[in-house]
């Protein structure tokens, strides 16, 4: 590929490049805006800090797809599925109505047992189950630990007076 075709002139390349707010947008329209002036692909890699190889990768994708092509794709790349669907939620929340097995509290490891048995799989992260309680709106229920060093009750009394 000899060098990017005129979707944008090269003054409307460096407009954008120093107008600019995402760094990774700004590095790879300077890529183009250098390609577009006539610099070579080395020079252009070398001063937006790339690889020759991405900066015409960088180009054969801007000639395909214009100025869209420019930026951070990744969060177009998808994500995968959750375990924590509203089904799996709705299931839980039924569960967790009773007791567990050993009378006990709730914690995140049963919850990621429970999970596991539901969804069929030998285990379930320990996050998971956490998550899963959060999700469902729970939250610790365990009094915040005593400062070893606090005033005793009388101590305090003395204090306020």
């Amino acid at each position: 590929m000899a060098g990017p075709v005129s979707h944008l002139s090269v003054l409307e390349l460096e407009e954008r490049f120093t107008a600019c707010g995402d760094a990774r947008t700004a590095r790879q329209t300077q890529a183009i805006w250098l390609s577009a002036k006539g610099h070579s692909f080395a020079q252009a890699a070398a001063a937006s800090a790339f690889s020759e190889r991405w900066v015409r990768r960088l180009c054969d994708r801007y000639n395909a797809e214009g100025v869209e092509a420019l930026g951070d794709r990744r969060r177009h790349n998808g994500a995968a599925a959750s375990l924590l669907t509203p089904d799996v939620l709705d299931r839980l929340r039924q569960r967790l109505a009773e007791p567990p097995p050993d009378g006990d509290v709730w914690t995140s490891r049963k919850v990621a047992d429970i999970l596991a048995q539901d969804l069929g799989r030998e285990q379930v992260a320990v996050q998971r189950g956490w998550e899963a309680l959060k999700a469902l709106g729970w939250s610790l229920q365990r009094p915040r630990p005593r400062n070893p060093h606090a005033a005793t009750p009388e101590a305090a009394q003395a204090f306020k007076q």
